[in-house]
């Protein structure tokens, strides 16, 4: 007999309940703190260039990802998506989490909270790896940059 445990790849119900408050109360200060980035940190900094460009000529896996912030607050999602796919995933995945528990938690049982699941950070690290390797074929092969 095998007793060796199995992985789990959903959370708890416990630990679920946690996530959601953990997401809940800090919607407003992502929300803060890409305003202030936006508006105030951004506008009085001087740009620095990216080591990975700098040193070898190449994007770096996050290449973009401020831009493509920029650009989601914008209300410009395909923009968004151009700069950086893996910030519009992560705010799907982020609103859809929080929007369906809220409902299921108001009282809307037929919407069930989506659960966590593991998958979310394999599809996370597939598209920053996705990401990389385009963004530096389109600049060596073709010749366009972001």
């Amino acid at each position: 007999m095998d007793r060796r445990p199995k992985k789990q790849f959903y959370l708890s119900d416990e630990e679920e309940a946690l996530l959601y408050k953990v997401a809940v109360i800090s919607f407003p200060f992502i929300i803060f703190g890409v305003y202030a980035i936006i508006n105030w940190i951004i506008p009085n900094t001087r740009q620095s260039e990216c080591a990975f460009w700098y040193f070898w000529g190449i994007y770096c896996p996050g290449c973009g990802g401020t831009r493509a912030v920029i650009a989601l607050f914008e209300g410009k999602i395909l923009k968004s998506l151009w700069y950086h796919p893996l910030v519009v995933y992560s705010a799907t995945i982020y609103l859809m989490y929080i929007i369906s528990h809220s409902l299921n938690r108001i009282g809307v049982y037929r919407i069930k909270g989506i659960r966590f699941r593991i998958g979310f950070l394999y599809g996370a690290v597939a598209i920053l790896v996705l990401n990389c390797i385009v963004k530096n074929m389109l600049k060596f092969i073709w010749g366009i940059t972001m």
